[in-house]
């Protein structure tokens, strides 16, 4: 039980719950299109879909702790977290991240054909989020992109295709508040990091 809390404080799973909403607005937007022939039919791939939500960020959240745990040791705010403080050796934590990026692409493809193609895809663009902070300052527009991949997967996953109307609807509707979250959250972590009390988060 302890070490299943270890894991959970290292992908912060009680974040998930948060992000659940973005799919959870792909999901329902997809049973629009979907003819239901079976009533049992839109509870078993919801369900399929947290699993797959759960397992991406487990994987997401993983890996970017392991990328960065040596910056994550030389930064006093970071250097508690599991990997850096010996909590979770780093081998142990990229065999975590290992076994849920298999079991998101797993369960991907018990879903549809395409949900099961596109899965490596966004497994490819939450990972490399990791790496982009290190080469560019547009990592964000990235990571946005990783969150938008959320409802679109949940939509694709539902209907069974998504069409380019769809597509622009979700995009629009989650473009906002990833604009007006993320780069809020940055400037707070550096603030706290350089304890610069000086510096305004503004909202828009």
């Amino acid at each position: 039980m302890n070490a299943v809390l270890k894991y959970a404080s290292l992908v912060k799973f009680a974040h998930t719950v948060f992000a659940m909403p973005f799919a959870m607005v792909g999901f329902v937007y997809g049973l629009r299109y979907a003819p239901l022939h079976n009533p049992r039919w839109p509870y078993i791939v919801l369900v399929q879909v947290i699993l797959c939500m759960v397992f991406a960020r487990n994987a997401a959240m993983g890996f970017n702790r392991w990328a960065d745990r040596r910056i994550d040791a030389e930064n006093p705010r970071t250097a508690g977290r599991e990997i850096p403080a010996g909590k979770i050796p780093a081998r142990h934590a990229l065999w975590f991240v290992a076994v849920n990026a298999l079991l998101f692409v797993a369960t991907a493809a018990t879903i549809n054909r395409l949900a099961a193609i596109l899965s490596p895809v966004a497994l490819s663009v939450i990972l490399v989020y990791s790496y982009c902070k290190r080469f560019t300052p547009l990592a964000h527009l990235v990571l946005g992109l990783s969150l938008g991949i959320a409802p679109v997967g949940a939509f694709i996953a539902a209907a069974g295709h998504v069409g380019r109307v769809q597509l622009q609807g979700l995009i629009k509707g989650h473009g906002g508040l990833t604009r007006q979250t993320d780069h809020r959250q940055a400037v707070r972590a550096v603030r706290r990091d350089l304890k610069l009390d000086h510096v305004v988060v503004r909202a828009d």
